[in-house]
């Protein structure tokens, strides 16, 4: 199904359950998205924060803040602009809500003594009308329209676009400015899982999900700059993330593998061995024991000395995915915690990773036709 475009069907959370929580930048909110169709926010008093004294992070200094509305169905992402003024929130009610925190009314100026926080209000919403290639499909199907749920929804670096992940598998882009649809992006052909824009550059995005695809986009011209392909796998890719640098990406799947993508030529990660295991996670389960106390693991041998323990200062191997560690340079690579060592040859047989997709590719795999 993960490969057929079909979608995942998940149970539904039990009502008032967590969906989401959200951070500001500044670490002084955050917020919460439930079932209850509701989204909850909290500050922190700075001084609080700043104080090192036990205790100075008390109930007291933590205070609740009004939301002036919500959502109609579960509210399945949050997220602080990172500017902090906005924040923003998603539903499976088919749309996107951009809020702002009200001024203090005169009552609350005049008693600046008492501690109350300023309602969040609606200040946009980002609705997600049906696009006429839907429409299209619907009309064939003779059925009327469908509202698409949200998935999850995040800021382009400099907050002027909010990108959105939908149950249709396309992405949408917004002004946030204007709240206006700007592009419906096309590619995926299963849940989108990860959904993250570049750390510096407004422009870029990236996607990946359940159909093993891993994609960048240009946001403000609704285009797929690259993709790659990991269907070919029967993979699902399950998290990724950018790197903080923004020249690479890392992606993993449901497989326990993970896969690197980054700017360059790659040679010198070509050289790192595709099977990487530690060798703690090969100890026979009989030789194991777990204290019935506290849960914590140890060797039956040793069982004075925790299990991370066993495997600390350097005792810890690199191996294959049967167990069989490799040897040197690998092994001394590994303890300075370095992906690979200089100067190994490149391997002549391994796994390669999905190959990337693009204009040049595609005009290549016509012209072999």
């Amino acid at each position: 199904a993960a490969l057929s475009g079909a979608a995942q069907s998940e149970p539904d959370a039990p009502e008032g359950a967590v969906m989401c929580t959200a951070w500001n930048a500044e670490g002084t909110m955050f917020a919460c998205g439930t079932t209850a169709c509701k989204t909850h926010v909290w500050s922190v008093e700075e001084a609080a924060l700043r104080s090192e004294a036990p205790g100075a992070l008390a109930p007291s200094a933590i205070r609740g803040a009004p939301m002036a509305g919500g959502h109609l169905h579960d509210v399945t992402s949050c997220a602080f602009s990172h500017s902090g003024a906005f924040l923003l929130t998603s539903s499976r009610d088919g749309q996107a809500k951009i809020w702002e925190r009200g001024s203090m009314g005169k009552k609350q100026q005049q008693r600046k003594s008492e501690k109350k926080e300023r309602a969040w209000r609606l200040r946009g919403v980002l609705s997600t009308p049906a696009d006429a290639e839907a429409l299209r499909r619907q009309a064939r199907a003779r059925r009327g329209p469908v509202v698409y749920a949200v998935e999850q929804a995040v800021w382009s670096r400099d907050d002027s676009v909010v990108v959105a992940a939908m149950s249709d598998f396309t992405l949408r882009a917004w002004d946030a400015q204007s709240c206006v649809l700007l592009h419906t992006m096309r590619l995926h052909t299963n849940k989108v899982h990860v959904l993250q824009c570049h750390p510096f550059d407004p422009r870029v995005c990236v996607s990946a999900g359940h159909d093993g695809r891993v994609a960048v986009w240009d946001v403000t011209r609704g285009q797929c700059v690259r993709h790659y392909d990991g269907g070919e796998f029967e993979t699902l890719v399950l998290d990724g993330s950018w790197s903080p640098c923004g020249s690479r990406i890392a992606v993993s799947d449901e497989k326990g593998q993970w896969c690197l993508f980054g700017t360059g030529c790659g040679g010198s990660l070509s050289r790192a061995k595709h099977e990487q295991f530690l060798e703690c996670e090969f100890v026979p389960e009989a030789e194991i024991a777990r204290d019935a106390a506290t849960g914590f693991l140890a060797l039956a041998a040793d069982p004075d000395t925790p299990f991370h323990a066993q495997f600390a200062n350097g005792r810890n191997r690199l191996v294959d995915s049967l167990g069989n560690p490799y040897g040197e340079p690998y092994q001394s690579a590994f303890r300075a915690r370095r992906l690979i060592a200089a100067n190994v040859p490149s391997s002549g047989v391994r796994f390669e990773p999905p190959a990337p997709v693009g204009d040049r590719a595609a005009e290549e795999a016509a012209a072999n036709r």
